[in-house]
């Protein structure tokens, strides 16, 4: 999976961002653990860039509108299976 998660911020160019993959992976691990009982229907791909999106707010980088990571981030969007 950590691979998946490096190619998936490479693509929204947050993988040059310090403590990144481990903060998305620590999140991930929680949301496993909260949602146990609770059948979540999002794929993998979600799940790490939710995770993933939390863990850049938690660290401290913009994602937002303004900030082109925020348009690439769309784009992947766009390329994610359905």
């Amino acid at each position: 999976m950590s691979t998946l998660m490096e190619q998936l911020f490479n693509k929204i160019g947050l993988r040059d961002v310090p403590n990144i993959i481990e903060k998305t992976s620590e999140l991930m691990r929680l949301l496993e653990l909260k949602s146990a009982n609770i059948p979540l229907q999002i794929n993998e791909y979600a799940k790490i860039v939710i995770s993933g999106d939390i863990a850049a707010k938690v660290l401290g980088v913009a994602c937002d509108q303004v900030s082109p990571q925020k348009k690439k981030s769309t784009q992947l969007i766009k390329l994610l299976p359905r």
